[in-house]
């Protein structure tokens, strides 16, 4: 087992993630077999960004040859909470559109 930390590796760290960004391409990743320890190899939300990295809902860069394509697993917090907290935004704004900040129909 790699005793390797993610988070010292010079991976990436994004710091203004935009989870309500494209979804199309969004898909579930993890550190391959090998690449991290596997307290690290949990599963993210992520998108192919222009320069080939990957970056997921939480924020996280990572370099594509280092991930594979996750069936199931352990998901990320942090991707889960992203991605909820986008999709509550965006019921808002439709309720808003709907029926206006004061929540009467229009």
């Amino acid at each position: 087992m790699v005793s390797h930390d993610p988070e010292r590796s010079g991976e990436p760290k994004r710091s203004d993630p935009d989870p309500s960004g494209p979804e199309s391409g969004m898909r579930p990743v993890r550190y391959r077999a090998g690449a991290a320890g596997e307290s690290w190899r949990c599963v993210h939300m992520a998108v192919p960004e222009p320069g080939g990295l990957l970056v997921s809902a939480c924020g996280r860069w990572f370099r594509p040859e280092r991930m594979e394509q996750a069936a199931g697993g352990m998901p990320c917090v942090a991707c889960v909470q992203a991605l909820a907290a986008a999709e509550r935004g965006e019921a808002r704004q439709r309720l808003v559109d709907e029926h206006g900040e004061d929540g009467l129909p229009r």
